[in-house]
C-alpha cells in the first residue's frame, strides 16, 4: 500500500499526484492511502465519505477536519522517521524525491507486495497508465452532486447564447512573484489573447468564461462576449473542463481541467507569440 504523505502545493497538484497513483494501482494492484488530500475530500464522489483517501476500497469515514489533520500529521511523522532512519524492511519502505526529481513509476516497478510504502515527493508519474485508466480517474474525481449541478446549470445557461465557450484561466495571486512574475499577465494581454481567439475561429459565436483566483470587477473588455465564472475553487475547475477550449498561463489547474474534460488547452508561455489552433493540446498527455 502506498501512503502519500506529501502536499505538493494546492488542489490541482494534489489531484495529479493522487491520480497517477490511482492509475498505477489500477494496473498493477495494491492500494493507495492519501491523507495528504484531506481538505479537498468533501468535494469529490470518490473521497467524500472516504476522508483518508483509500483506493480502491474506500474507508467509509465522513470528513472531519480535526481527524484528517492529525492523521495526516501522524503519517508524515512516521514517514520522516522512516526516511531519517533509512528504514527499509519487508513491511515498511519509503520513496523520496527531491523538488525537481522525477520518477517514472512504470519504469521503476515500485510495487512491492505486502509493504507499506510512504511517498514523499511531487513528480511521481505513470503517464501511460494515466491515459489508459483515465476513466477510472474521472469517476473518482467527479465532483459531488451539488457542485456538479451548479456547473451544469452555469454551462447550460451560457450555451443558450453561443456555439463555443472558451475558458480563460487568469491566475494572479502567487503568480505575481513565482519565477519573477514571468506568467503574471495584464488584463490587456488577456484581452489581446481573446481577440486572437476570435481571429482563429472566424464566423463562430464565441463566449469567454473567465476564471480567476482574484476579483475580476475591474476587468473590462467591450469587444468580446464574456462572463465570469462562479468564483468557487472546484466549480471553476470543472466549468473550465466543460468549455470547448481553454487558455491560461502554465498551471496544473488548467491542465487538470483539460485532462478531465478532454478540452484542448493552450498554455501561454509568451503572450506575444502567434496563437494558432495547432497550439492547443490536451493537458497531462
Amino acid at each position: 500500500m502506498f501512503v502519500i504523505t506529501f502536499k505538493p502545493g494546492r488542489l490541482a497538484n494534489r489531484l495529479i499526484l493522487y491520480a497517477n497513483f490511482i492509475a498505477y494501482v489500477t494496473e498493477y494492484g495494491g492500494r493507495v492511502l492519501n491523507p495528504s488530500f484531506d481538505e479537498y475530500t468533501p468535494y469529490f464522489r470518490g473521497t467524500v465519505n472516504n476522508s483518508l483517501g483509500r483506493y480502491p476500497k474506500p474507508l467509509t469515514i465522513a470528513y472531519n477536519s480535526f481527524l484528517n489533520r492529525w492523521v495526516y500529521r501522524f503519517m508524515l511523522f512516521i514517514c520522516r522517521i522512516a526516511m531519517k532512519a533509512k528504514l527499509r524492511t519487508k513491511l515498511v519502505d519509503y520513496l523520496y524525491l527531491e523538488t525537481k526529481e522525477s520518477m517514472d513509476m512504470c519504469q521503476a516497478s515500485v510495487v512491492s507486495s505486502g509493504k507499506i510504502i510512504f511517498i514523499h515527493g511531487w513528480l511521481f508519474r505513470a503517464g501511460e497508465l494515466l491515459k489508459k485508466h483515465q476513466q477510472v480517474v474521472r469517476q473518482t474525481f467527479e465532483p459531488v452532486k451539488e457542485i456538479k449541478e451548479n456547473v451544469q446549470a452555469f454551462i447550460a445557461k451560457q450555451r443558450t447564447e453561443v456555439e463555443v465557450l472558451v475558458g480563460v484561466h487568469i491566475r494572479r495571486g502567487d503568480y505575481r512573484y513565482f519565477n519573477n512574475g514571468i506568467y503574471f499577465y495584464t488584463d490587456a494581454q488577456y484581452q489581446q489573447l481573446m481577440a486572437d481567439i476570435l481571429s482563429i475561429l472566424p464566423d463562430q459565436n464565441i463566449k469567454f468564461i473567465l476564471c480567476s483566483d482574484e476579483s475580476l470587477e475591474e476587468f473590462h473588455c467591450s469587444d468580446v462576449n464574456w462572463a465570469t465564472s462562479t468564483n468557487h475553487l472546484i466549480e471553476d475547475l470543472y466549468i473550465l473542463s466543460e468549455c470547448d477550449y481553454i487558455i491560461g498561463p502554465p498551471s496544473t489547474y488548467s491542465a487538470w481541467a483539460s485532462f478531465y474534460g478532454q478540452v484542448p488547452l493552450f498554455h501561454i508561455e509568451k503572450p506575444e507569440d502567434e496563437l494558432q489552433l495547432t497550439s492547443f493540446k490536451i493537458g497531462l498527455t
